[in-house]
């Protein structure tokens, strides 16, 4: 696509690129008139070292230095989402509205483990215990908060007043989470990041 915008014709999507370096570089090389610095200059140097990644971090086959940890994994995804993004802002042919809540969603953390069906969100391990489900179930919303009433629904917590009492109140206490009791929403501390990424991420089994 960057091929095409930027100088009107690209490799079809069967071909292989033989130089992947060298048609990033050649993007780079394009008149500025050509398109927007994102495209031309900070598009081909992210999918350059997305690029990378694949080939040594044993993304696309075996036999890499190492094999991908979190943290490779992680980066390559969040790379990957902002060329997309990048391209969607640049480009966008719908109604600027649609366009951000497209970027917002591609932006979103995604993780296997909470599967997002119907609307709702389910947490895929069951062998973590409401509280750890809370707390990652906010995880996966980090950035904002989170109706107590849709934590309540995706937990699928017995009875609301004592998920109120026994869960969010606990959790509240600990600092672990802010419960703001007027809006009814709750948000991930910095306390309970730590806890998520430190004790419950570690232990996850997606089945």
């Amino acid at each position: 696509m960057a091929q095409h915008r930027l100088t009107g014709s690209f490799t079809p999507l069967t071909s292989n690129l033989s130089n992947f370096k060298g048609e990033c570089d050649s993007l780079e090389q394009t008149p500025k008139a050509s398109g927007p610095e994102g495209v031309r200059l900070i598009l081909p140097r992210a999918l350059l070292f997305l690029y990378t990644l694949r080939n040594k971090r044993d993304f696309g086959h075996v036999g890499g230095e190492v094999t991908a940890n979190k943290v490779d994994v992680l980066a390559a995804t969040r790379i990957a989402d902002w060329c997309v993004c990048e391209l969607v802002r640049v480009y966008q042919s719908i109604p600027i509205e649609d366009a951000e809540a497209l970027c917002d969603s591609i932006a979103q953390r995604q993780f296997p483990f909470i599967w997002n069906i119907l609307g709702r969100k389910r947490v895929l391990d069951t062998s973590l215990s409401y509280r750890e489900q809370t707390l990652l179930l906010l995880y996966s919303e980090v950035n904002e908060g989170v109706p107590i009433e849709d934590l309540f629904a995706w937990t699928e917590y017995s009875k609301m007043s004592n998920f109120r009492r026994d869960i969010l109140g606990k959790l509240h206490e600990a600092r672990e989470i802010e419960w703001d009791k007027e809006t009814e929403m709750a948000v991930l501390s910095p306390k309970g990041i730590k806890i998520v990424e430190a004790e419950v991420l570690p232990k996850m089994s997606v089945l």
